[in-house]
């Protein structure tokens, strides 16, 4: 049943995500031209979301994160705010993989193409195809290192994980990269899309 209460929950959401991902964009884009920093574009929107929400990343336990030439870390999917989160996490040092539809909903994500690698899901079932457009992308990025969500969507009040998609750890395995597992708690607080 649609209350009054959850529409208007909706409606904040609405705002609070146009803002997120169109207004703070605006200082970023300026940053990027003015500097010509382009790895560091993303990474300078992801921190300010950080400082204006005052969102801190608690780390747990003794592991360290893998830096070799490259990695893939396979990460969990839980909201919209793992896209800054998870940048700041990894300090800026890995591109992510993502759906154009993304793009196409919030555009100014497409002004991370550097950073943000996006590919059209089901277009073609020519692996060898998409691989190969992945060494491409690796060997044209700036950041050595790549983010996938292997659940393929966002599980945002879910206690357990969606099946995981494999194609990416086949391509890991084909290239011999180093694959890594991350595990982030409590991002849906900072980006709640699913109002009372």
């Amino acid at each position: 049943m649609i209350t009054l209460g959850r529409i208007w929950g909706y409606l904040k959401l609405a705002c609070v995500m146009i803002y997120i991902f169109y207004l703070i964009v605006i200082p970023s884009v300026f940053w990027y031209i003015l500097t010509g920093k382009k790895h560091e574009f993303q990474l300078n929107w992801s921190n300010s979301v950080c400082r204006l929400f005052n969102l801190r990343i608690h780390k747990l336990g003794s592991t360290e994160r893998v830096t070799e030439d490259r990695t893939i870390y396979l990460f969990n999917h839980r909201s919209m705010a793992d896209i800054f989160l998870h940048d700041v996490m990894l300090e800026g040092q890995a591109s992510f993989l993502s759906r154009f539809l993304v793009g196409v909903v919030f555009l100014p994500s497409l002004l991370f193409y550097e950073t943000v690698w996006f590919f059209r899901r089901g277009i073609s079932r020519n692996y060898d195809h998409f691989n190969a457009w992945l060494d491409r992308k690796f060997e044209g990025s700036t950041r050595p290192h790549l983010i996938v969500y292997p659940e393929g969507h966002r599980m945002q009040t879910s206690l357990t994980p969606a099946p995981l998609k494999h194609g990416m750890l086949k391509y890991a395995y084909s290239r011999g990269l180093t694959v890594q597992i991350g595990i982030s708690f409590g991002n849906e607080k900072a980006c709640c899309e699913n109002p009372p």
